[in-house]
């Protein structure tokens, strides 16, 4: 219910006077409430406020008495007249006394909400006998703390008054107005009025706190800074000293005044949505800002820290001072904030988030998400239920959170930095418009649309929030020019409304430059008059390149040679084709493609680090062609180890492991590509030794899988076999010998790749392994090798193939395994179900060119398990997940 929609009053003002006894469970609180009428003149007798868990004991309009009730299902409370009312002059105060529960938490799974209290251990005394009291009003439980218009769309001003112990620190919104101490030992803590803000701004801290304090220059005014912690406040010194750092650097960015007074930051014992951006009143879960060495120690950790700092500093301006109008909207307040704290520390910091793995998996995810069919839009998907609500997480879907950002990236580079910050300063300082109203996101891009003079802006939001899902863009390149026709890009093509997006192009030109011309692509089609190179350069648009003409391979090839594809760009191309090889996208050329840039990388370029990541990701696609092939042909092309994996192998060093991961990945695919070559088995045992005898971290783990895979390929014997198997059984022995990994992953590892070789003592050795050790959890990971090798034939026989072997164990063992699954109430037969279906999946894989066998075993264990065991749910589940490997097959050979 949306009280000041539909309400005959309005609250203009708070005044606000708590009485908090720590060491009680309810608080007393006297509220004066400056209202207004909607309509002057019309008379009402009922109005109502949020209310939540509280016991109101009296209220007077104007000094008239009403009647009070409540719905506890609407939390509210109604105040009524059996005489009309009015508001004969501007406004009228009304005074409410009433009673107030705070919330005792005492764990991470208690819900901080409303007002609540913690007893932690005191660093001086060494008990539990210290206190903290604070609030959490984001998003609907300032209703809890008082009675108000509890929602996004009442935006009023506030005074608090606060009585408590006179032992601890006081902290509200604003500065203290003024402090007294009572004869009983309390304090009365009076302070300033706010501006104007909503009620899940609203907060304050009481307690048992220490704390750092510091004065900031801004660029108008100096402020002081102050950081509260409940302990380990020296562990506070690297957060409090970033909040002191960024604070004018965040200032400065969005190009308008700190809107307040004074800053502090509360650290505490519990939070439960993290960190909360009241204004002058920044509140954490103390873990995430005090920090050991060790912590400090680790980029990754300070790279976060520093996002989170600036992301509640930015909310300061952006969902403080400019506010949205309905919880609907709270995905754009979220995802500004994180967008402009990466956006920033990447700049500051140089820390490159906007081409690191984190990001780019967040992007890869959402585009993975809004490539389903059933994926809602921005605007469908973010409609919130009230009722719903239990935290602000509640009140915005992950997904289109991490939607919100990509956008926002993507809108501020076709924008051009300096004239996104420009507009964005001038709507700041628009205080009528954008801070004394709540108003829509929507509200933000028109004005920027108007200051720059561009409705493409306004029209771009509109587009990406309405629109559900993100586009492909097929680009088709001859020698004169490029033609770009886009749709939108689904898993599963349907008969959906393919409505054109407006999409940045990002263009780079043949030449290498930046294509200025050519910015939005609005239309289903589009005809430039240039050969374009690359599409969506730097990963900064949300959609998906098919890249669909020999040109365009030779353009991209060209460019490679000469330095003028970057790194992320390479990624991006490789992550696109990997995302369309074996979907209903593809095509010929791009199997050819990805085969033109393997073999142009192997041979006509030369490495450097940045090229890795890309290359890394190339291989895995080669390795799903191989995968195919060997499904429906059982063999790989020679030409791939010619003309792809020799070459890259003859650039490494194999002595010298001081490189990047990636590089160390793209070492480990092309060893396990060749594996079978002598030469290679040759460097294998080298690394090999090492593994076993050292010395300490000699070998990386990312190579392990390989090295292992390797020898288990060239295995003729059982002694051999048993160095593997020896891993398999514990690799504690050798934990220090590889750098990067533990015990229990080397462990892993060996089991995964025990089984490569095609001697038929030895795959039975491995199944009788498995056999043995059948309700361990993982052991049919030791199937991985001799699924690789399923249409092997056998060493010495020509006519016995790996999988025959492999058959003829499942099909004897089957029976026993099912009976185990189905002992009712025996732990081990959940984890045998278990293994059993991921035993018969591996099986079922090797036989997808030959489905009748399948068939006919599926059918005659549905006789007499039924559905119990699910065989013909795994062969369909099976069949369904081959399906790209049958795409891939079928497009090697032209169809």
């Amino acid at each position: 219910m949306i009280l000041s929609l539909t309400e005959p009053v309005v609250p203009l003002e708070y005044t606000l006077d708590l009485n908090v006894d720590h060491k009680q469970p309810n608080f007393k609180g006297q509220l004066t409430v400056q209202l207004k009428q909607r309509q002057p003149g019309q008379s009402f007798n009922k109005f109502k406020f949020h209310c939540k868990q509280l016991i109101v004991t009296k209220v007077l309009l104007s000094d008239k008495p009403l009647s009070i009730s409540y719905d506890a299902n609407e939390q509210t409370v109604s105040f009524s007249s059996d005489d009309p009312l009015n508001i004969a002059d501007d406004t009228a105060e009304l005074r409410i006394s009433y009673i107030g529960k705070v919330n005792t938490i005492k764990t991470h799974r208690e819900l901080t909400t409303g007002l609540f209290k913690t007893n932690f251990m005191s660093d001086t005394t060494g008990i539990s006998d210290s206190y903290i009291l604070a609030t959490h009003t984001q998003p609907v439980f300032a209703r809890s703390i008082f009675p108000c218009f509890d929602e996004p769309n009442s935006k009023c001003k506030y005074q608090l008054t606060l009585t408590a112990d006179d032992k601890f620190k006081v902290i509200s919104n604003t500065s203290v107005e003024n402090r007294s101490v009572t004869d009983d030992r309390k304090q009365i803590v009076k302070f300033s009025k706010t501006p104007l803000m909503n009620t899940s701004y609203f907060g304050f801290c009481i307690g048992d706190l220490e704390f750092l304090r510091t004065d900031v220059k801004l660029k108008n005014k100096t402020i002081p800074v102050q950081l509260f912690a409940p302990q380990s406040i020296s562990h506070a010194t690297y957060s409090f000293d970033t909040i002191v750092e960024l604070l004018p650097i965040v200032e400065k960015r969005l190009g308008v005044d700190y809107p307040l007074e004074k800053l502090d930051v509360v650290l505490l014992p519990f939070l439960s949505d993290m960190a909360m951006e009241n204004w002058g009143l920044l509140t954490f879960q103390m873990n995430h800002l005090l920090l050991t060495p060790q912590a400090l120690s680790d980029p990754s950790v300070i790279q976060q820290v520093r996002q989170l700092i600036v992301h509640e500093l930015c909310h300061q301006w952006m969902g403080n001072y400019i506010s949205f109008d309905s919880w609907d909207h709270l995905w754009f307040n979220e995802a500004f904030a994180t967008w402009f704290a990466c956006d920033l520390l990447d700049e500051h910091d140089n820390d490159g988030y906007w081409s690191s793995d984190v990001y780019l998996t967040q992007m890869e995810n959402v585009i993975s998400t809004d490539a389903e069919v059933t994926t809602k839009s921005i605007t469908q998907g973010s409609v919130i239920d009230v009722k719903s609500l239990q935290s602000t997480s509640d009140a915005f879907e992950p997904h289109i959170y991490h939607k919100g950002i990509s956008l926002l990236r993507s809108l501020q580079q076709s924008v051009g930095k300096e004239n996104f910050n420009r507009a964005l300063a001038q709507i700041f300082s628009e205080s009528s418009t954008f801070h004394e109203t709540c108003i829509k996101p929507m509200d933000i891009f028109r004005r920027m649309g108007e200051i720059l003079k561009s409705e493409n802006i306004a029209n771009f939001y509109s587009s990406w929030t309405r629109t559900p899902g993100i586009p492909i863009i097929s680009v088709n390149t001859d020698t004169e020019r490029t033609t770009l026709e886009q749709h939108r890009f689904l898993l599963e093509k349907t008969d959906v409304e393919d409505i054109p997006y407006h999409i940045p192009l990002f263009a780079v030109q043949s030449s290498g430059e930046d294509d200025t011309k050519n910015g939005l692509f609005t239309d289903r089609t589009l005809k430039l008059s240039e050969p374009e190179l690359i599409v969506n350069s730097g990963a900064r648009g949300l959609y998906r390149v098919s890249y669909e003409t020999d040109k365009c391979y030779e353009l991209i090839n060209e460019a490679l040679k000469n330095s003028k594809i970057s790194d992320l760009d390479l990624f991006k191309i490789f992550i696109d084709l990997r995302s369309l090889i074996g979907s209903e996208y593809q095509k010929k050329i791009h199997i050819d493609g990805v085969l033109m840039i393997l073999r142009c990388l192997a041979s006509h370029v030369d490495l450097t680090e940045e090229l890795y990541r890309g290359l890394s990701i190339g291989l895995d696609i080669l390795q799903t062609i191989e995968n195919a092939l060997r499904t429906y042909t059982g063999k790989s092309e020679k030409a791939f180890i010619t003309d792809i994996y020799v070459p890259l192998w003859d650039k490494f060093s194999w002595n010298d492991f001081h490189v990047s991961s990636y590089q160390l990945k793209v070492m480990s695919k092309v060893m396990f590509g060749i594996k079978h070559l002598d030469s290679t088995l040759t460097v294998a045992n080298q690394l090999m030794k090492k593994i076993l005898s050292g010395p300490n971290k000699s070998i990386p783990l990312e190579l392990c899988g390989s090295v292992f895979a390797t020898v288990s390929c060239h295995q003729k014997n059982v002694k051999q076999w048993k160095k593997l198997y020896e891993l398999v059984k514990s690799a504690k022995g050798v934990e220090s010998h590889v750098d990067g990994g533990s015990s229990i992953d080397i462990q892993n590892m060996a089991l995964e790749n025990l089984a490569f070789n095609t001697n038929e003592e030895l795959i039975k050795k491995t199944l009788n392994f498995i056999l043995t050790n059948i309700t361990s959890t993982s052991v049919e990971n030791a199937l991985f090798g001799l699924n690789y090798n399923f249409r092997e034939p056998l060493d010495g026989k020509k006519n016995k193939l790996v999988r025959d072997v492999c058959w003829e164990w499942f099909e004897l063992n089957y029976d026993l395994w099912g009976r185990k699954s189905l002992r009712e109430g025996a732990e081990s037969s959940e984890r045998m179900k278990k293994t059993l279906v991921h035993i018969s999946y591996v099986i079922f894989q090797m036989w997808m060119d030959n489905p009748e066998k399948v068939d006919e075993f599926v059918t005659k264990k549905n006789a007499t398990y039924g559905q119990t065991l699910g065989t013909a749910q795994i062969w369909t589940a099976v069949k369904a997940s081959e399906s790209s490997k049958m795409n891939i097959y079928k497009g090697i050979l032209g169809f």
